[in-house]
């Protein structure tokens, strides 16, 4: 998403927001790199990291592109406008974003079931 079509601080609170993510995908290495009690005791809080650090994605997706996104399409890619972007409408790049959110937090809900 870092192209000349949005703003330089929209992928880096994007990154920021990743954060719990990627500490828990470091908790799911560590448990495949040796199960046992404590990193079966991680996945827990792995999954929990991971549904927050999503909602929280969504939700800034939400504001940036509602409230602070002027445009009335959403470019996506890199190369010039013609030939590199995907170029979406505003509504249809949020309900692809919340539809990924979603299913990515169903299926770590479900996961926060198992780990539990």
């Amino acid at each position: 998403m870092l192209n000349d079509q949005v703003k330089w601080w929209y992928p880096f609170v994007n990154v920021c927001l990743y954060i719990p993510t990627y500490t828990g995908a470091a908790v799911f290495v560590a448990w495949i790199g040796k199960d046992d009690i404590t990193n079966r005791g991680g996945l827990f809080c792995a999954c929990i990291l991971v549904v927050v650090s999503t909602s929280l994605n969504a939700a800034w997706a939400i504001i940036y592109f509602v409230w602070i996104y002027k445009q009335e399409y959403v470019y996506y890619g890199w190369g010039t406008p013609e030939s590199g972007y995907l170029k979406f409408q505003k509504k249809y790049y949020l309900f692809r974003e919340l539809l990924y959110a979603i299913v990515i937090i169903s299926c770590y809900s479900y996961f926060i079931c198992v780990t539990m």
